[in-house]
């Protein structure tokens, strides 16, 4: 690369007026990640050939990269003026508007592609995220369908249906989209936590925690998995499990004070007191130094009766 770019500044030296060159420039520095040099080519090479799409679509990714989000946005407008077509460059805006959650913005830039391109089954997944993230899910579950109907194989679409579906109080359905984004995605850890987490709100606690022990079996840093079967074991009354898990949790979370707080419920409930108190003291202490004053106080009235 390094070798690349001395030519094409040669070349530029040799022919300042040709705008290839200087998208040559912009890529090989993209390719560098150095950005705000890419961004200086690109420029020169669109005031070279200003109605050169791609040209402001190169722009528009290196501003973007650069967090110059209205910048970027505007290179990408431009893009689209010169190219009613270019589908990357309505993806790229809709990406930005929805980091901006601008999310009107971002539903607008996909339901757009979707009429460019109707069988674009990832503008349609997109739009379907846009209108949950706006709370708008019966609209959502219709267009994420759709996306299912175009890529069934899609396993993050499946996701976002199971979203939709629980949001709508249908747990069922939820689950059975999550189960297929499973299968599609078998060594996903977090669907397998999403599976966990619908089972264990229907309460089938076993089943729940077969999936979390499944999501942990792939991720063994996912701390959520282990936070959700210690919860469980408590809830059962599985007190020593429960001991034993939330012993880990504290290694793993020292700073969180709710896994010290409910370590000293299992404590309790095996009647081991004194390592109960030391554990709310614990939480009760971090709760302080976190200004939740409220959660500090049931933790002391807790410490107070076991006394």
């Amino acid at each position: 690369l390094p070798g690349a770019l001395a030519i094409y500044q040669r070349a530029a030296e040799l022919d300042s007026k040709n705008a290839r060159i200087f998208s040559g420039i912009g890529y090989v520095q993209v390719q560098q990640k150095n950005f705000r040099e890419a961004v200086e080519a690109y420029q020169k090479a669109i005031a070279l050939e200003p109605d050169n799409g791609d040209f402001h679509y190169a722009l528009g990714f290196s501003l973007a990269q650069l967090g110059e989000d209205e910048a970027a946005i505007a290179a990408y407008q431009r893009t689209t003026q010169l190219d009613r077509k270019h589908l990357n460059a309505y993806f790229a805006l809709g990406a930005i508007f929805s980091r901006q959650e601008k999310y009107d913005e971002a539903i607008a830039t996909y339901q757009q592609i979707s009429t460019l391109e109707p069988k674009n089954a990832k503008a349609r997944e997109l739009l379907g995220i846009m209108l949950l993230q706006k709370k708008q899910f019966p609209e959502a579950l219709k267009v994420l369908q759709q996306a299912i109907s175009l890529a069934p194989k899609h396993s993050n679409t499946h996701v976002s249906l199971g979203v939709a579906w629980i949001h709508q109080g249908n747990l069922q359905q939820g689950l059975n989209a999550f189960e297929q984004a499973a299968k599609l995605d078998p060594r996903n850890p977090k669907l397998h936590l999403q599976i966990g987490k619908i089972l264990q709100i229907a309460e089938d606690h076993q089943d729940a925690l077969e999936s979390y022990r499944k999501a942990l079996s792939l991720d063994p840093k996912l701390i959520e998995a282990r936070v959700a079967i210690a919860e469980i074991q408590l809830a059962q009354k599985d007190y020593l499990n429960a001991i034993v898990a939330y012993r880990q949790l504290v290694e793993l979370a020292p700073q969180d004070p709710e896994i010290y707080y409910k370590f000293g419920l299992a404590l309790q409930g095996r009647g081991r007191n004194e390592e109960a108190i030391t554990a709310w003291e614990q939480a009760r202490d971090l709760y302080r130094r976190q200004g939740k004053n409220k959660e500090a106080k049931k933790v002391e009235a807790a410490i107070r009766d076991l006394q």
